[in-house]
């Protein structure tokens, strides 16, 4: 879609802003579409108010240049793959934590079992000399 409209903007030469609202079909979609357009220099405004960006859309020097290298169709598929991307590594970044969680689970278990371990273990060595302590066997 974005495409057609660098089309159209490059055979009429300039678009008035109602033709621009119509084409895009909303005037959000068409504002922003248009500003992405203007920052990377494709396109110009003109005349713009305090409630519009623009009157008119003229077409800046590398139009033609920006639709045989793809045009807006590559722009969207690369920003796709870079939330595709973003999605991963949010993923990515929520089953680390989750797995340093059970990981630090797991580490306090072994830690109780060993020092049990080496309390019963001692205790049980010792049984004899406890008992003679505590006086109950002679």
């Amino acid at each position: 879609m974005g495409d057609d409209f660098l089309k159209k903007l490059l055979s009429d030469g300039v678009l008035e802003r109602q033709c621009v609202y119509d084409f895009f079909g909303s005037k959000g979609e068409a504002v922003n579409v248009c500003t992405i357009l203007q920052q990377i220099g494709i396109i110009i405004f003109n005349s713009p108010t305090y409630n519009d960006k623009f009157m008119l859309i003229v077409p800046g020097n590398g139009i033609s240049t920006f639709l045989k290298n793809g045009g807006l169709t590559k722009i969207a598929t690369e920003s796709e793959k870079q939330d595709i991307i973003r999605e991963k590594d949010d993923m990515i970044r929520d089953l680390t934590a989750e797995n340093l969680k059970f990981q630090n689970r797991q580490l306090k278990r072994a830690i109780l079992y060993s020092m049990f371990g080496f309390f019963a273990g001692a205790v049980i060595d010792n049984l004899n000399y406890i008992l003679k302590l505590l006086n109950l066997k002679s």
